[in-house]
């Protein structure tokens, strides 16, 4: 009977950790200019199956935002102006994500991504 609940417990536990995630934040540096920059795991080791990338702050104009996974993979998004909260939650199987941010004549604002990679176990 114990072995039976430790296997339950067990297999309860792996059940709500099937996946890990890895919360960061970057703050981008002036909205007005155009960027490039990486996103990366914390371990570049794991197993990567999703990312998650959530847009915040405000801008005065639209912008748009290239993801890749810098080999073959690219998808455009656009963010459209005032008050930002943009979610972009996808399968995504690289460690490093690459980010490409284009304002189309912004002026003032500000904004930050939010970003989680999940792991396989």
């Amino acid at each position: 009977m114990k072995n039976r609940i430790f296997i339950l417990f067990i297999s309860i536990f792996a059940l709500l950790n099937c996946g890990k995630k890895q919360n960061n934040i970057v703050h981008f540096n002036s909205v007005t200019k155009e960027c490039e920059f990486v996103i990366h795991n914390s371990d570049l080791t794991k197993n990567i199956f999703a990312i998650k990338l959530v847009f915040q702050g405000e801008i005065n104009n639209d912008a748009v935002i290239i993801i890749g996974d810098g080999i073959n993979y690219k998808k455009t998004y656009k963010i459209d102006k005032g008050q930002v909260d943009y979610i972009i939650d996808t399968d995504w199987y690289s460690p490093k994500c690459f980010i490409e941010y284009y304002p189309e004549n912004i002026t003032n604002g500000n904004l930050c991504v939010i970003y989680h990679f999940f792991e396989m176990l």
